[in-house]
């Protein structure tokens, strides 16, 4: 159950940076924002600010960023869809790029965390080749 409960954990967490890589993205471009969300199904927790809604659902399955001319066909200077072909690819691309950094910092964090370990001789036998050469 504990493995469980830390892989939705972790998935999760992997989730909501790529969320938020397309997220920050989009905001940069000035594409209007409407949801915010982590997980699927019905909403258990949300808060809005700015006109976004910050959402957290009860399937922790999955996420998404719902912006304004995503799905439909709005010709607003805030729609996704009337942004040039580069900023359009810099909101799509922001997700995989953050899952990139995410990895790539916790693969130095554990790297620094846990060091290089060298090969270090506890004993060496009186009939091995290494004792005869002089290594003691």
């Amino acid at each position: 159950m504990l493995t469980l409960i830390a892989s939705i954990l972790v998935f999760s967490a992997i989730v909501l940076v790529h969320e938020f890589g397309h997220y920050k993205a989009a905001k940069s471009v000035g594409i209007k924002i409407y949801e915010f969300a982590i997980g699927m199904g019905p909403t258990l927790f949300k808060t809005v600010k700015n006109g976004t809604v910050y959402s957290i659902r009860a399937v922790p399955i999955g996420g998404f960023v719902q912006m304004e001319g995503e799905e439909e066909d709005s010709r607003t200077p805030t729609s996704f869809g009337t942004k040039s072909i580069g900023q359009r690819a810099k909101v799509v691309a922001a997700g995989p790029v953050m899952n990139f950094v995410l990895a790539l910092v916790l693969f130095l964090i554990i790297a620094f965390a846990y060091g290089i370990y060298g090969n270090h001789v506890e004993f060496i036998d009186e009939n091995s080749n290494e004792y005869k050469a002089g290594l003691r």
